[in-house]
């Protein structure tokens, strides 16, 4: 398998998380953290309400092969700041090659038991640290220009349902 095939093969599995498969549960903390997902999220960019790309397939602006898009991208500033859409924790922050700073939130569970969690891709700054719970509207990173398939400074935003990507435009509460 060529270098270009196993990270392309690297890149799908990120994009779907098998925890729920072993019955992943957040560890208890000293908050609300664990009550009830309650299906509204803040817009992560406060200073841009646009959207570049939205979620589903499309024409890839650098590789030029039609691909799934796994979450929208949201162009603002390098620096921008993000905030966390709901409550939650945040269980990681790391690197991959091809999407720069990425970081993850667990949101809990909703009514029907499933597990929400967020990712934030193309990061330039981390604000938030790993394990660090977090309300609605706290920062938690920087809007950045990271990885070598970006096209420009913007968030990539993904929302995931038991490790399953879903389009993130009905989380949103009405302006």
């Amino acid at each position: 398998m060529t270098k270009k095939q196993q990270e392309t093969v690297h890149e799908k599995y990120l994009a779907i998380r098998y925890d729920f498969l072993i019955g992943f549960k957040s560890e208890s903390v000293a908050s609300d953290y664990n009550a009830l997902y309650s299906g509204d999220m803040l817009w992560p960019v406060p200073s841009c309400h646009s959207v570049s790309s939205p979620y589903g397939l499309r024409i890839h602006p650098t590789t030029g092969k039609r691909t799934m898009h796994y979450g929208i991208d949201i162009p603002a500033q390098e620096g921008a700041i993000v905030v966390a859409p709901a409550d939650g924790k945040i269980i990681s922050y790391s690197w991959l090659d091809s999407c720069g700073w990425i970081m993850v939130v667990d949101h809990g569970q909703n009514e029907r038991g499933e597990r929400i969690t967020t990712r934030y891709l193309r990061l330039s700054a981390k604000v938030a640290g790993v394990g660090q719970v977090v309300k609605a509207g706290d920062t938690i990173a920087k809007v950045g220009n990271t990885g070598y398939l970006t096209t420009g400074p913007h968030l990539h935003f993904e929302v995931h349902i038991n490790g399953v990507t879903v389009d993130p435009a009905g989380f949103f509460k009405a302006r």
